[in-house]
């Protein structure tokens, strides 16, 4: 099963201030909004993982969220709602041909499950 982490979200109802502060704080790389207030950013890492910036929605509090590649999107929700998690995002197509979903584990942290397209 292909479960490697590879990226995270720092949820924020403040993206900008949350820019500016792991930016300036780990020496972070904050890219320009790219769309609906998400920011790329660019964090040191051994193996080049990537992190984004995005606002805070109604179903997120802030928070920091990890993003796991999967083999199979529905599979995957259907198995974490066995094991007490729920799906707050459906899953989904992006338009870069990935299909996404969001769940909140059992202990209401966030999750993002993607299936490369």
């Amino acid at each position: 099963m292909n479960a490697c982490v590879i990226g995270f979200e720092i949820v924020s109802r403040d993206p900008q201030a949350a820019a500016d502060f792991y930016g300036r704080l780990f020496d972070w790389k904050i890219g320009q909004e790219v769309t609906g207030g998400i920011r790329r950013l660019d964090a040191k890492t051994a193996e080049n993982l990537h992190g984004s910036i995005l606002p805070a929605v109604r179903e997120l509090r802030p928070s920091v969220q990890l993003v796991v590649s999967v083999d199979n999107v529905i599979d995957t929700c259907a198995h974490a709602m066995e094991l007490g998690a729920a799906v707050v995002v459906p899953p989904r197509k992006m338009p870069n041909g990935q299909c996404i979903a969001v769940l909140v584990d059992p202990q209401k942290l966030p999750l993002v499950v993607v299936q490369d397209g």
